[in-house]
């Protein structure tokens, strides 16, 4: 059987069952650094903006122990402005893998009971990208990896890419 997801219902095997979801308007208050409130706003989550894009250049190494742990070097990649006049830059991404940082945070004061999740916008992967659906375990910044197809993709500054839900505990 299919499940999916609707507004406020996910059906699986033909059973419906209630998710007890915040509104926006609760989620914006567990939330700082918003770019433009009234834009992010959903009646059932908050749109994500993105900070900064950064690139791997070399592999990290993950062991069972953790003694020889490293991470991947990474580097940020600067957004080019087309013309003098802009405010805000785009990045230009080719095919590949890039790790991604949002301005929203999340405060301190969240429920520890709910979950956080964050999901990618339609508008990104209408785009031939996108982000794993991730549940987010801690407070503050927000980062991910963004997979960009074979076309590649044009993304400007604090673009909004990503929505954010709370399911209430």
């Amino acid at each position: 059987m299919v499940g999916f997801w609707s507004e406020s219902t996910v059906f699986v095997a033909k059973k419906e069952a209630k998710i007890n979801k915040r509104k926006g308007s609760e989620i914006i208050e567990y939330l700082e650094d918003l770019v433009y409130e009234e834009k992010q706003l959903q009646e059932d989550g908050v749109y994500l903006t993105l900070k900064r894009v950064l690139t791997f250049l070399k592999r990290g190494d993950i062991d069972f122990g953790g003694g020889e742990y490293r991470e991947s070097e990474i580097r940020g990649i600067s957004p080019e402005r087309i013309s003098p006049e802009d405010k805000y830059g785009w990045w230009s991404l080719r095919e590949g893998e890039y790790l991604i940082e949002f301005n929203e945070k999340i405060k301190e004061s969240i429920p520890q009971e709910d979950v956080i999740i964050l999901q990618p916008a339609l508008r990104l992967i209408r785009n031939g990208a996108y982000h794993p659906t991730i549940i987010i375990g801690e407070p503050g910044s927000i980062t991910t990896i963004l997979y960009v197809g074979k076309r590649g993709l044009s993304i400007k500054e604090n673009a909004r890419i990503s929505k954010l839900i709370i399911i209430k505990s």
